[in-house]
């Protein structure tokens, strides 16, 4: 498992947000950023249908010369546009119980400005006009708690942290919306900060949830991670802050000393409030926004069942041949089985590691079926899944799930990514149907036949490079010990980008690995430059 954490810049930077926007991409018109002096769209415009579309977030106005905007270089794969107006009950109550005095889990001073504190760590520092309003508490400073994260040390740490967001969010949205900060910089400083503000928390409750090895960090986590996601969509639903970036786009002369990548953040923060349906009616601008929760929440619901949902199952002792001792030396035992059993778990990572090794076709069949159908209400939660995705694209204006998901990618469109694929498959069809024919062969030796399964495939591949290559992975292992890859990728950064990787210790309070800590190393990413560019986290064990 990699965890990468980057440093802070200046307003106007680059943070990114790991998953959200990243599921909402624009119209390709948006991408492209072909504006043609058109009006920004908002509410009192004139009606607008449920298909179409506003092509005022883009000007080629936000591009300088010499910009490339083709590149992904600064994608701001969250670029979270913000303002709101209403929130879902639920939701409301939810934040609400955090920023309450009386509530244990949020120190007033972590929402609220009070005497000898410190400003909470939110990246708002250079947006002209407001000051931060969240502090530490009293007297002490945020100390690097799980995966770097100031301030997150305990499960309960969660509840303040999001809670902070959401205060210092709102603050600064006010402060944009009423026209306390009205510099154009300064609007984009704020819309970058704000999107800062909550990718802070919510990228770190997001890997924390599924990676933290306490179940109580995992489930503050995850309600963390509901109730900012919650957030963020009702932030895309307001156009109070659409029109200030509006107004900066419009403006003559205002986007004249923006850098190259200060315009490419502006355009991209404008095309995600059209995505978010920034365009529609206030009713259908709500309805786009229980959509995306309700999307947001069955992916959860999926995610949550294939981690949580275990089978275990006996297998006789005899069928483990070929899975290294290693392997089965990690998989706890029950008291009083009988020597001749072994208990197996549908664990992802065990059931890989079976399907790869086991030289039983029964062991490795009985693995596949079990691990694939543990989770089996799952069916049902993906089939509401797509019915909601494809209704939230059509009320955005895509003609579908996927046309959403491929309009800003390269291929723009499903039918260009379906023609990609089935070139590929006619150029390598000769070539693999060899391999298959290799690998039936292989099956037919050990097993006595030829027909091969999904649960074949990873152990006979295997088989036949040992076999035909003499090649066996295990003992290649030996020449690519950890040491060595790592001072090989050091290698590489320094001689490609003149970046030097240097292991510090990892605090106590960074580790998320459990009592032990065993194999999370930490890494700092330095410039010759520029200076320390963020924090790489190794967990070996995952």
């Amino acid at each position: 498992m990699l965890v990468v954490r980057r440093s802070s810049g200046a307003g106007g930077g680059t943070n990114t947000c790991r998953r959200w926007f990243a599921r909402r991409p624009a119209p390709r018109t948006l991408c492209r950023l072909t504006w043609h002096g058109r009006k920004c769209a908002t509410t009192t415009a004139a009606a607008v249908t449920p298909t179409a579309r506003p092509a005022a977030a883009a000007s080629g106005r936000f591009l300088a010369a010499g910009d490339d905007f083709g590149s992904n270089g600064f994608r701001r794969r969250n670029a979270h546009s913000v303002a709101t107006t209403s929130r879902q009950p639920q939701q409301q109550q939810r934040i609400s119980t955090w920023l309450s005095p009386s509530s244990s889990s949020l120190p007033v001073s972590a929402a609220s400005q009070g005497p000898g504190g410190r400003f909470f760590a939110t990246g708002l520092q250079g947006v002209a006009g407001v000051g931060s309003a969240s502090k530490a508490p009293a007297g002490g400073a945020l100390t690097p708690g799980v995966a770097g994260v100031e301030g997150l040390h305990t499960p309960e740490d969660f509840a303040p942290l999001a809670a902070a967001a959401v205060v210092e969010s709102d603050r600064l949205r006010k402060a944009i919306s009423t026209g306390e900060v009205s510099t154009p910089l300064g609007i984009l400083r704020g819309v970058d900060a704000i999107s800062n503000t909550v990718c802070s928390v919510i990228d770190a409750a997001d890997f924390v949830r599924n990676a933290h090895a306490d179940e109580g960090f995992r489930y503050a986590a995850d309600e963390a991670f509901s109730v900012l996601a919650e957030y963020i969509q009702d932030l895309n639903a307001d156009d109070s802050l659409y029109r200030a970036l509006c107004g900066v786009v419009e403006e003559e002369g205002a986007m004249d000393g923006f850098t190259g990548e200060q315009r490419r953040v502006l355009g991209l923060h404008m095309a995600e409030f059209e995505r978010g349906g920034i365009h529609l009616s206030g009713e259908e601008r709500a309805e786009v926004v229980a959509l995306q929760n309700e999307a947001t929440r069955l992916e959860r619901l999926f995610e949550h069942n294939i981690l949580a949902k275990r089978a275990a199952f006996q297998v006789n002792r005899k069928d483990l041949y070929g899975i290294p001792e290693f392997i089965l030396s990690r998989i706890p035992q029950p008291e009083g089985q009988p020597a001749d059993r072994f208990t197996l778990l549908t664990d992802q990572s065990l059931m890989s590691d079976v399907i790869k090794n086991a030289r039983s076709g029964t062991l490795r069949r009985a693995m596949y079926l079990a691990g694939n159908s543990v989770a089996a209400e799952n069916v049902q939660v993906l089939e509401r899944l797509m019915a909601v995705r494809h209704k939230l694209a059509r009320r955005v204006g895509f003609d579908s799930h996927a046309h959403r998901m491929a309009s800003e990618k390269m291929a723009e469109n499903p039918e260009e990514i379906a023609r990609f694929l089935e070139a590929l498959s006619a150029g390598i069809r000769d070539k693999a149907e060899q391999e298959a024919s290799m690998l039936r062969k292989a099956k037919m030796e050990v097993e006595g036949s030829s027909e091969l399964y999904a649960w074949d495939v990873s152990y006979y591949m295997g088989y036949v490079k040992s076999r035909e290559c003499n090649l066996d992975g295990r003992s290649l292992s030996e020449y690519f010990t950890l040491g060595g890859c790592l001072e090989g990728l050091r290698m590489v950064c320094r001689g490609l980008f003149s970046i030097s990787l240097e292991q510090v210790p990892i605090e106590p309070g960074e580790n998320w690995a459990g009592r032990s800590g065993r194999g999370v190393r930490k890494l700092v990413l330095r410039h010759e430059q520029e200076g320390v560019l963020g924090t790489i986290y190794l967990d070996l064990h995952r």
